[in-house]
């Protein structure tokens, strides 16, 4: 809002925290000899005490302003209090960076904003301790939306967006002013409104979502996540401060695989799903198939209702993952050697007992149940096996 007044020199640029009009706060001013911060020195223009704010005009939009000055001399004073009227514009959503205002709350108009990416402009916001979003934005067009802050991002309304919607907090000390971002956990909310009950929902072609390490930062801490309804063609989750923890996974019989079973879901930290519309699941595995206790299995997490298909969860390492341990167990062990039979399938180990006589080379040995004397010295002779005593019958053990 621009507010001035007859016979004056001034124009106050009013902005308020939401469409209510609610906290109404002097965000600017323009007038004569207005040097300080967030001023602007209308004298610069040849203007000085020619009534300058008398009336004033805004567009819809809150882009272009126009403000009368009755007694103004006109262009290098030619003429003497002909009046004059004078345009102002906002260039704000051209792009605004962690540096520009970096000590100042802005509001933005969210009607502007959203005829901009109507138009498929892109444009990005960036604020060096929060975004808030107190409007909802229904966007048709294909413009990008990237909403980057230093601490939270809270959209208490929702976004549904034919374009691509990026969001970022707990930006690193690469872009953000550290001197201007204020202590506190760094947050992604994005479930409730403002209220705290009533749902909200984030549509976009492709939705980025990014709670960072906040690396460089002096008061750097990290906090949630927190969805409730999303709908994405493509799109990312990734939080430095995920963590997964709690999973079980049953014992399980020998069976040549590292398939695994869970038989109780863990969950992460750092990540609240709110509602029924997002879910997560969890794939298990051991790193090998092998008999033994305590044995390490892998647990994978993922996000099911983000996208149309099941998608990754991401730290800042990779997918968010957990290590639990559980044991694979021999199916059936040979009671002479000692040895599991499926252990058999990668090694042979075999104790090869005959009654009195021991064989030194197992690989003659084709099938056979008794020998005879004759027999017997026939094959020492030929294989050159150590003979057993002859006799009626030879008895093979323990193969």
């Amino acid at each position: 809002m621009a507010v001035g007044y007859p016979g004056g020199d001034d124009v106050f640029m009013i902005g308020f925290d939401d469409t209510s009009y609610a906290n109404p706060a002097i965000k600017f001013t323009l007038g004569y000899q207005q040097t300080g911060t967030n001023e602007l020195d209308v004298s610069d223009y040849g203007l000085a005490t020619d009534k300058f704010g008398s009336k004033v005009a805004m567009d819809d939009y809150g882009r272009l302003l126009a403000v009368s000055a009755p007694d103004d001399d006109g262009s290098g004073n030619a003429k003497s209090n002909v009046g004059a009227v004078y345009l102002f514009s906002e260039t704000t959503l051209d792009g605004l960076s962690y540096t520009d205002f970096d000590s100042d709350d802005i509001v933005v108009n969210a009607t502007e904003l959203q005829e901009l990416l109507n138009n498929n402009v892109n444009v990005t916001l960036q604020a060096n301790t929060d975004i808030t979003v107190n409007s909802a934005l229904t966007v048709t067009g294909s413009g990008t939306l990237n909403l980057h802050a230093g601490r939270d991002v809270d959209i208490n309304k929702t976004i549904d967006t034919a374009g691509d919607l990026q969001i970022i907090a707990s930006d690193t000390a690469d872009y953000v002013v550290d001197a201007q971002r204020d202590s506190g956990a760094a947050d992604i909310l994005a479930a409730y409104e403002s209220d705290g009950s009533t749902a909200i929902s984030l549509t976009a072609a492709d939705l980025d979502i990014q709670l960072r390490d906040g690396s460089g930062i002096t008061n750097v801490s990290m906090g949630d996540v927190e969805l409730a309804t999303v709908t994405a063609t493509t799109g990312s989750l990734q939080s430095a401060n995920f963590s997964a923890s709690g999973t079980v996974v049953a014992d399980k019989t020998y069976d040549g695989t590292t398939s695994a079973t869970i038989t109780t879901n863990g969950s992460i930290s750092g990540l609240t799903l709110v509602g029924s519309d997002l879910s997560l699941a969890r794939t298990a595995e051991f790193l090998t198939a092998a008999v033994g206790a305590d044995k390490d299995v892998s647990v994978e997490y993922q996000l099911n209702g983000f996208t149309s298909s099941e998608m990754a969860i991401l730290d800042d390492s990779g997918n968010v993952d957990e290590t639990v341990q559980a044991d694979i167990v021999s199916s059936s062990q040979n009671n002479d050697t000692g040895v599991p039979e499926e252990e058999k399938e990668d090694k042979i180990v075999i104790k090869e007992k005959v009654t009195k006589g021991v064989f030194d080379d197992l690989s003659k040995i084709v099938s056979f149940i008794s020998v005879d004397g004759a027999l017997n010295a026939q094959l020492a002779q030929q294989n050159s096996f150590t003979p057993f005593a002859t006799t009626d019958a030879v008895s093979l053990q323990n193969l």
